[in-house]
């Protein structure tokens, strides 16, 4: 019975370890913004229709308690790694309730996709690395290209 606890208890650590290895290499990557944070570094998009930043983001609307927003989390890490030329940020839903709803978040995860030029869109639920891809190319990367 002991040695079956300690195994657990070894266990146990071992992964929580490893979980906050893994939540601060994607603190790097992904930064969590807030409703101020959101404001200074990307703009009023509500009002004013005017992007802040100088590359095209994708911003994450989720939740810690949402599976398939924990199931987005690595892919985009992997985007955030290999792509320099693209923001990720990430806005947890039940803190910034405020931010969520200004851009209609109903439903988690969301993706909302800013161009440099262009209107922000939305994608909504689980997507697959090619599917982000996809979209990245043609909701951020496309119209950049277009636009020289």
């Amino acid at each position: 019975m002991k040695r079956t606890l300690l195994i657990l208890a070894l266990g146990i650590i071992t992964y929580s370890v490893s979980n906050i290895k893994a939540q601060n290499q994607q603190h790097i990557a992904i930064q969590n913004i807030n409703k101020t944070q959101f404001l200074r570094k990307i703009g009023n998009l509500d009002k004013q229709r005017k992007f802040k930043g100088p590359k095209p983001v994708i911003i994450d609307f989720c939740a810690t308690w949402c599976t398939p927003c924990r199931k987005l989390s690595p892919i985009l890490l992997e985007v955030a790694k290999e792509n320099k030329d693209i923001i990720i940020y990430k806005v947890n839903v039940d803190q910034e309730r405020e931010l969520a709803q200004q851009f209609k978040i109903f439903a988690i995860p969301t993706l909302l996709f800013i161009p440099v030029n262009g209107k922000p869109s939305k994608n909504l639920g689980l997507i697959s690395r090619s599917e982000l891809d996809t979209l990245i190319q043609l909701k951020l990367l496309k119209s950049e290209s277009s636009s020289l």
